[in-house]
């Protein structure tokens, strides 16, 4: 159901976070933000290419892209680099696994002898 949005009043679905208006204020900001370098657009960028590499189909509007294929990608990448990370530490001995009866895989801390 449409709501009226509380900066430009223009009715809008619930599930839409921004105006036009909230955009074009974010994008001005960006652009005169002098710690918002360079790389960081880049890794956006690629952020994006992965997502559209994995869902080739994709598409979606700013804020979408900003509520939906950032943070799944973010997600991604970091569940990655947690595996990595678990990978790691069980070769080191720090943790050790147990598997559950529904087949899931549960890291715990090595016990350490006395």
């Amino acid at each position: 159901m449409p709501k009226i949005h509380r900066i430009c009043g223009i009715a809008r679905p619930a599930r839409e976070l921004l105006c036009v208006d909230e955009i074009r204020t974010m994008r001005t900001a960006m652009n005169n933000d002098s710690d918002f370098q360079g790389e960081d657009i880049v890794e956006i960028a690629r952020q994006i290419e992965r997502y559209l590499a994995a869902h080739p189909n994709a598409a979606d509007s700013l804020e979408g892209i900003l509520r939906w294929w950032l943070t799944r990608q973010r997600y991604e990448d970091s569940a990655q680099q947690v595996r990595r990370a678990l990978e790691q530490l069980l070769q080191q001995g720090t943790i050790t696994t147990r598997m559950l009866s529904d087949g899931k895989t549960l890291y715990v801390r090595r016990s350490r002898p006395v």
